[in-house]
């Protein structure tokens, strides 16, 4: 019941605000602005078995996300605000229906910095804030709904774009930012990121790690293949290794996708096949906050998204997905998801 109350306000909340966007100033010729980015409010049914064919997850689950800016001086700096649920890094989902977990969801303001544009091409940020992946995604590097707490500089020119993060990756288990913010006198975590149009159909990034004194080179690749054939829209390939480690301790991926047009009742659906090895030995020692869905071995992921079923004239749309993934390792892995949800 509280999270259909939940649901239902965060619809009429997401229409009101794009409704009256325009009208958010703080007084008449204010140079202050609050605005919403994004909001998300999604249910996930999950069924998971493990080798033995013992049933590990049998629940619903449920995910209310809103990202806010309080912009100053013409949207030149800004306070962005990341609130969700969720209690850990790698995961922002909540069990609702499941009697074999704690219930309880919490919303946590999980991100908090400032946000200063100085002209176009050059942004600095500083506070809490979420993991970049250039044109790669966090199926090589760390999961999107976690947080980095430190300082962050980058440099976006036409066909190339520099970004250096610096700062404390950690408190795994402290999703509430207010008790993290005193680790922005502390280093643990660095990321150099280099992304380049290397021509009209592809694009690189190339990065450089280093978390809690071990270092990790990254690399990812998307081929556009639009204009070459009917069959596939891109092909993405990332890899993220311990360097200097003798054992082969890398992830690499392969991502495979595909829209179709208008394919049920006019509807678009999003195609995602993806194929995934983590060597067991990589992030053993430093615990590594991969992204969370990554089992040990090979595992291969099918992801079928109609983003929008139905879009209101506010931009509310109401989407549905499924996901089927099978890991293939010590313990063999079997899940499916379904999810339906709103979106701004």
């Amino acid at each position: 019941m509280k999270f259909a109350l939940r649901l239902i306000g965060v619809a009429g909340f997401c229409l009101f605000t794009d409704a009256h966007a325009n009208d958010a100033h703080f007084g008449p010729g204010s140079m202050i602005d609050l605005s919403l980015q994004s909001a998300e409010s999604s249910l996930r049914y999950r069924y998971e078995k493990d080798s033995e064919g013992e049933v590990s997850w049998n629940g619903i689950q449920n995910l209310i996300k809103f990202d806010f800016a309080i912009q100053f001086f013409d949207s030149k700096v800004s306070l962005d605000i990341g609130v969700a649920n969720g209690r850990n890094f790698t995961g922002a989902w909540d069990p609702i229906l499941d009697a074999s977990r704690d219930r309880e969801s919490t919303l946590f303001v999980r991100r908090l910095s400032l946000t200063a544009r100085p002209n176009e091409a050059i942004e600095l940020k500083v506070g809490s804030f979420d993991p970049v992946y250039g044109n790669g995604s966090q199926h090589s590097s760390l999961d999107e709904d976690g947080y980095i707490v430190g300082y962050r500089g980058s440099i976006t020119l036409e066909q190339t774009g520099f970004v250096i993060t610096g700062g404390f990756l950690g408190d795994l288990d402290r999703p509430d930012v207010i008790g993290r913010l005193h680790r922005l006198n502390e280093l643990n975590y660095l990321q150099v990121q280099i992304n380049q149009a290397i021509a009209a159909f592809l694009k690189a990034s190339l990065e450089y790690q280093q978390f809690d004194g071990t270092p990790y080179g990254r690399l990812a690749l998307v081929l556009d293949l639009t204009k070459l054939t009917h069959f596939m829209d891109s092909i993405a390939v990332e890899g993220l290794s311990q360097l200097r480690d003798p054992s082969g301790a890398n992830v690499v991926t392969v991502q495979l996708r595909k829209r179709l047009q208008r394919f049920v009742a006019g509807q678009d659906m999003d195609i995602s096949l993806i194929a995934v090895r983590k060597n067991p030995n990589f992030g053993r020692e430093t615990q590594y906050p991969l992204y969370g869905r990554l089992e040990d071995g090979h595992s291969i992921r099918l992801r079928l998204r109609f983003p929008s079923i139905y879009q209101t004239r506010s931009g509310v749309r109401f989407n549905v997905g499924f996901d089927f993934q099978e890991a293939f390792s010590a313990i063999d892995v079997s899940r499916l998801d379904v999810l339906v949800g709103i979106r701004y």
